[in-house]
């Protein structure tokens, strides 16, 4: 179970990045471009745009925790595991989250692609 819990956490990070890239293009569009790194990383950090994508970088922070050495533990693994499958739910309504995410992998093949990667790791 841990290489798949590794295989998750790195599919996840990828979505992650690419999750990123798109708010930060929406984000530009509606409020003019983020010239520095420190910028972005600034609106990452605070800016209610980025909100829901905290729910994704704390999954991710708990993943690299719990993949330190002597910390793993089955249980939590498995909780972390049902976490992410119910998270990645895109839907038109609902939570937060699955809203943005789903606009997401509507307007983006790679979030699409991603997220199907994912899932197929997650199984049914």
């Amino acid at each position: 179970m841990q290489e798949t819990f590794r295989e998750i956490r790195e599919q996840l990070l990828h979505l992650h990045s690419l999750l990123l890239a798109d708010q930060r293009n929406e984000y530009e569009q509606m409020y003019g471009r983020v010239t520095t790194t420190g910028e972005m990383l600034n609106l990452v950090m605070s800016h209610d745009w980025f909100a829901w994508l905290r729910a994704l970088s704390a999954l991710i922070v708990r993943m690299d925790e719990l993949l330190d050495p002597g910390k793993w533990d089955e249980t939590e693994a498995k909780t972390l595991f049902d976490y992410t499958s119910a998270l990645l739910v895109p839907a038109e309504e609902g939570a937060v989250f699955r809203q943005k995410y789903y606009q997401a992998v509507q307007r983006s093949p790679d979030v699409l692609i991603a997220h199907g990667q994912l899932k197929k790791l997650l199984g049914p």
